[in-house]
């Protein structure tokens, strides 16, 4: 395994001969398979905080969706893998929105490996052409919502933990970014959505950090 940074300021995580780049709109792209992997959009949250009173602006849901179709029309894509937590809870107008954004790109399969927010049955996302697993193994990757435990025989891509790390800098301030977080068998996807938070983690040796350092960059931290 090895990263290395690319002209579009992401970073290219190698595994034998396939590779994930780790772009800074939080996502990640397979090219062998013209893939791309999201992990925790949180669908409806915002509508849900605003029905039980609380003031989250409707620019937040707009971010999601721009970002999303931006990604979408301008990445060379067949598949969109979402790693869970595609949905916060039950549905809403922010989720009928999300299903109008993915029908404008009938040319691209879209699969969900269900997360512990996916509470409707599998039958719910299948009958909009979604096709819905517990896990996915494919290539050299077993794709699952929550990290796994242990080290199996393929690599495990996941999200579920909103990864960030703290960076310290003068006058004992601090900066919380999202993060990739790599290890010897497992990587870890930062969320998606724009209103989901973050969990700090704290790396181990050996462990590979690619934070989010800006809207146009990824920094790979891990020697830092």
């Amino acid at each position: 395994m090895s990263s290395e940074n690319s002209i579009s300021n992401s970073v290219i995580w190698r595994l034998e001969n396939q590779q994930l780049i780790l772009r800074p709109d939080k996502t990640a792209y397979w090219p062998e398979e013209k893939t791309l992997i999201v992990s925790d959009l949180h669908i409806g949250k915002v509508m849900h905080f605003r029905r039980a009173g609380f003031a989250v602006p409707l620019e937040t849901v707009r971010n999601n969706f721009e970002r999303l179709s931006f990604i979408l029309l301008n990445t060379d894509i067949e598949k969109v893998i979402f790693l869970g937590d595609l949905y916060h809870s039950s549905e809403n107008n922010e989720t009928a929105l999300f299903w109008e954004l993915l029908d404008k790109f009938p040319e691209i399969s879209f699969i969900l490996i269900k997360g512990n927010h996916d509470v409707h049955n599998a039958i719910h996302f299948e009958k909009r052409g979604m096709k819905v697993y517990d896990q996915l193994d494919w290539g050299p990757f077993s794709f699952t919502h929550e990290p796994k435990e242990q080290a199996e025989k393929l690599f495990n891509v996941a999200g579920h933990i909103h990864p960030a790390v703290r960076l310290r800098g003068k006058a004992r301030g601090f900066l919380k970014l999202p993060c990739f977080y790599f290890n010897s068998w497992q990587g870890v996807l930062p969320a998606f959505g724009a209103f989901t938070g973050t969990h700090s983690l704290s790396p181990k040796k050996g462990d590979q950090v690619f934070v989010i350092a800006s809207e146009d960059r990824v920094i790979d931290i891990s020697r830092i």
